[in-house]
């Protein structure tokens, strides 16, 4: 047994019980704990603070790392059914638990195993699900893992999830492993209902074949009025699925647009050479400028040359081109158009009796200018 204390002046020595380090009081700044041999404890004191292997603790309660940087807190249950949590209080109020849930302790309904993120005051949790291993927010039982819970407020929403995700099934029938809806009941002044899903693609079974649908609906009865599908081919609008009908690229960008004179350009000038095209999937249109200072020396057909992208090569990818000029002579009408597989547009003069005849560099003057509009398909 210890030696029996009486008085207030502190003894050297206590046999086996523990003694501030240096005999003093404890104070404001914190002291480590020793045995009766003068052996220190981890543990330090103060009047306000405890400290574990530190003898400055910043805080009520501060533990520094171990001899291995390490540092920890444990809380155990002695039972399964019994939860280990850390309750946290505002202005002396439980506002928020973090714990392993013994069974319906921490949350009503909760499972026992359970790791939840409780905020007390709204009563809205964050789940991790023992078993599956499933993230849920809002929902005690996530089925996938994350599911966010309906939140029926004072918008009366339908009680569909904002995120939704069905269990996967990655070999047998396409099913949607994303939805993201919110969908209003009748009467409310809302847009309507909405919902983003990533889809199996329904004719492969491979999942990295999945879609992605955007689709817009009539907010009583969800009827689809708008739909998109981001399929491996590109967009697809509605229920087409076809990859000749996808929407795979959209361009913008400049092009060097000039004259050339049987295919060259030699010694041909500009005072000024511009362009510019959009691409639209397969459709080009491109506006562009030129004024020569000098035709050059070439000769042979006349033609709007350095088109950003070849003409397609079906025959059915003939296009007639809308061109300005100033400065050219020529007999009857004019014709400017491009044939597939050429990256320039042909100028030819079409006379009053119907002959045809190219346009060559005796049309153009040293100052001739054209401007030109023109929508093609590669």
């Amino acid at each position: 047994m210890g030696t029996t204390l009486t008085g207030t002046t502190p003894q050297d020595t206590y046999d086996s019980l523990i003694k501030v380090t240096d005999n003093g009081p404890i104070s404001g700044t914190a002291k480590y704990l020793s045995d009766g041999l003068g052996n220190d404890s981890v543990l330090a004191l103060s009047t306000t603070k405890v400290g574990i292997n530190t003898s400055s603790p910043d805080v009520n309660l501060h533990i520094s790392g171990d001899a291995n940087g390490r540092a920890s807190l444990r809380l155990a249950s002695t039972a399964a059914n019994r939860f280990a949590a850390v309750s946290f209080y505002g202005n002396n109020v439980e506002s928020a638990v973090i714990g392993y849930e013994g069974g319906s302790e921490i949350v009503s309904g909760g499972v026992q195993g359970d790791l939840i993120i409780r905020n007390v005051l709204s009563g809205k949790d964050i789940i991790l699900d023992t078993n599956a291993g499933n993230v849920g927010i809002g929902t005690l039982a996530p089925a996938v893992s994350l599911q966010v819970g309906k939140d029926n407020d004072v918008n009366s929403l339908t009680g569909k999830s904002i995120i939704y995700g069905a269990n996967q099934d990655l070999t047998g029938t396409p099913v949607e492993i994303l939805t993201l809806c919110r969908a209003f009941n009748a009467g409310v002044s809302f847009l309507g209902a909405a919902a983003l899903c990533v889809a199996k693609d329904t004719a492969n079974a491979n999942p990295r074949a999945a879609k992605l649908s955007i689709k817009l609906s009539d907010a009583a009865s969800e009827t689809d009025f708008v739909a998109a599908s981001f399929t491996k081919n590109g967009l697809c609008f509605n229920s087409d699925t076809a990859a000749a009908n996808a929407l795979d690229d959209y361009e913008e960008g400049t092009w060097t647009m000039g004259v050339s004179f049987g295919g060259a350009s030699v010694g041909v000038t500009y005072s000024n050479s511009t362009g510019t095209y959009t691409k639209i999937g397969r459709q080009v249109t491109v506006n562009g400028l030129v004024e020569l200072t000098n035709k050059g020396t070439s000769t042979g057909l006349a033609a709007i040359s350095g088109l950003p992208f070849p003409v397609g090569s079906l025959v059915a990818n003939y296009g007639a081109a809308s061109v300005y000029l100033s400065n050219i002579t020529f007999l009857g009408q004019f014709m400017a158009f491009a044939i597939s597989s050429e990256s320039r547009i042909r100028l030819r003069d079409v006379s009053s009796l119907g002959v045809i005849a190219d346009l060559n560099e005796a049309n153009f003057a040293n100052n001739s200018t054209i401007m030109v509009n023109f929508t093609y398909f590669v």
